[in-house]
């Protein structure tokens, strides 16, 4: 068994040094297969009406609102979404990095910001 081992050794050492994994990129210093250009920065504010539903998203349920509020502030958007409920409201802003605000008060937002470039609204269904 020793010998076995010694052999195989005396094998790697005469191949020589293994050579570093190389990773590839594209010329601009990306992945394959990945695209990058720029984008300017949109404001954007998320209204939600009524109860929303838990959707999966990453293994974990959350919903649909924060889900579409989270991958909107991951863009780089400025993003305001609506919530009644203060606990809520404070958890997702602090989560997510978007700025939560009372359904009544989406005009300080827009007077904040100097104007929004997009608003959505969230409307659910039940079937």
């Amino acid at each position: 068994m020793a010998d076995n081992y010694l052999e195989r050794k005396m094998e790697e050492h005469r191949r020589g040094p293994m050579p570093a994994y190389r990773r590839r990129v594209t010329s601009r210093g990306l992945p394959p297969g990945t695209v990058s250009f720029p984008f300017p920065v949109r404001r954007i504010i998320v209204f939600s009406a009524g109860e929303i539903p838990d959707a999966v998203a990453a293994g974990n349920a959350v919903g649909l609102r924060d889900s579409l509020v989270k991958a909107l502030a991951a863009t780089g958007c400025r993003v305001a979404f609506t919530e009644a409920d203060i606990v809520s409201r404070n958890r997702l802003a602090q989560t997510s990095g978007a700025c939560g605000v009372a359904p009544g008060d989406t005009d300080i937002v827009a007077a904040r910001w100097e104007g929004l470039d997009s608003s959505m609204t969230i409307t659910c269904n039940k079937l």
